[in-house]
């Protein structure tokens, strides 16, 4: 190898892991109450199953390592492709079932992505050491399968009436954000219902069903350090940014329609 190449790794590994549900969460625990001489039991919003498997990821990664210059320069890069099995999410079902949601093994999910991160000491004399490190990260995902009679995960109701849902379908990425949105015409404007006998008279017209509105996950994350040493005092800088991922803002959606 060159002078200037101090190390180099080259590794592929492959590893099945398990996980339970957190401690207490699947069982279903009551809770005893009295009112007016009557004793009652009543179950938190999140209820238990005491049928819950535990989920396993089964994953390959793939990695190249390096590090030069009498190591002052190095990065990693890897390769990572995951299936999850049987994994567990709180789901969110009807009130009338006795709770806000339900623990569940959903089915089967899919990762893969890559990660790269390299450092450098830019400057390095008696009194002063200038560092520099950064990190860059994408995945992607797909629900692969759900359980029997299942062909959609609900996430989360947003404001629990049914105007807004965070969902994910099968063949699809998690996180999908639907929701009623503007109608438009065949130029792109926004439609206003103009008839005067109409609850919305002045209003944008919305879709008659809900439609895909965004995704709430990232398409790339990352960040950046620096750290600048003069002696024994060390000034530390850290930067992290985030490419995609919707964010639904239940605030302006009532203050607009």
């Amino acid at each position: 190898m060159p002078s200037w190449v101090d190390y180099g790794k080259l590794r592929v590994s492959y590893g099945v892991v398990g996980n339970s549900p957190e401690i207490y969460n699947a069982p279903m625990s009551y809770t005893q109450g009295s009112a007016s001489g009557y004793i009652y039991n009543t179950v938190g919003s999140k209820l238990g199953n005491d049928s819950i498997r535990p989920e396993t990821t089964h994953e390959w990664e793939f990695g190249l390592e390096g590090k030069f210059f009498k190591n002052r320069a190095g990065f990693e890069l890897s390769y990572y492709r995951k299936r999850i099995v049987d994994q567990i999410l709180n789901l969110t079902t009807p009130q009338s079932s006795g709770g806000s949601s339900v623990l569940m093994n959903v089915g089967e999910l899919s990762n893969q992505g890559i990660e790269f991160s390299a450092y450098g000491t830019l400057i390095e004399t008696r009194d002063w050491r200038f560092d520099l490190s950064g990190n860059v990260a994408w995945n992607a995902n797909k629900v692969v399968k759900l359980a029997d009679g299942m062909d959609v995960l609900e996430h989360l109701n947003m404001d629990d009436s049914g105007a807004a849902y965070l969902r994910s379908y099968v063949g699809q990425k998690m996180g999908d954000i639907y929701a009623y949105a503007p109608k438009t015409d065949a130029n792109g404007n926004h439609i206003i219902d103009d008839d005067p006998t109409s609850e919305t008279y002045g209003f944008e017209v919305l879709t008659d069903e809900m439609v895909k509105v965004g995704n709430a996950m990232p398409d790339l994350i990352g960040g950046f350090a620096l750290s600048l040493g003069y002696k024994r005092v060390t000034l530390d800088a850290n930067f992290n940014f985030q490419i995609g991922g919707d964010v639904f803002n239940m605030p302006y959606q009532y203050y607009m329609h």
